[in-house]
């Protein structure tokens, strides 16, 4: 599984507070209320929790829940598969090294090589599948300044 600082640059949504201007019971205005550790709204005669729904899928969460168990599991995957790339060209760089410094066979070489192309090729489909269906561009790192 992919590591938390590879999750959160690729995610794509936000869970945004649905507040009220009038109490659903009695349309009395509302003012925000903090009690049992979250905030709520208040009228003066009710409490009115306020919820939070997701920007992509609109689901509705409680307002101390800061992540979308839906989206979450579609950027975990997209998260997994980027990272499993870069893993596997990795072991490819590596057994290059080995290979040319005489420390593997070649026919070990040729089956590591193809088995580390070929999930390469898997992830890059999976990768292009989850951007496409969620609409997102390439994940590109954080460029860093230069002094």
């Amino acid at each position: 599984m992919a590591e938390l600082e590879d999750i959160i640059p690729r995610r794509d949504y936000k869970l945004l507070p649905h507040l009220h201007k009038k109490c659903v019971k009695c349309e009395s205005y509302l003012f925000l209320l903090s009690h049992h550790d979250t905030i709520s709204q208040w009228c003066g005669k009710h409490i009115n929790p306020i919820k939070r729904s997701c920007s992509y899928c609109g689901k509705l969460f409680n307002y101390d829940e800061l992540d979308c168990d839906v989206c979450d599991l579609e950027i975990e995957a997209l998260a997994d598969a980027e990272v499993g790339v870069e893993r596997n060209e990795k072991t490819i760089r590596k057994i290059n090294r080995k290979y040319k410094r005489g420390e593997i066979a070649e026919i070990d070489y040729q089956t590591q090589k193809e088995i580390c192309e070929d999930e390469i090729e898997l992830c890059t489909k999976e990768a292009e599948r989850i951007r496409k269906h969620r609409g997102i561009g390439l994940h590109s790192e954080i460029p860093t300044q230069k002094l």
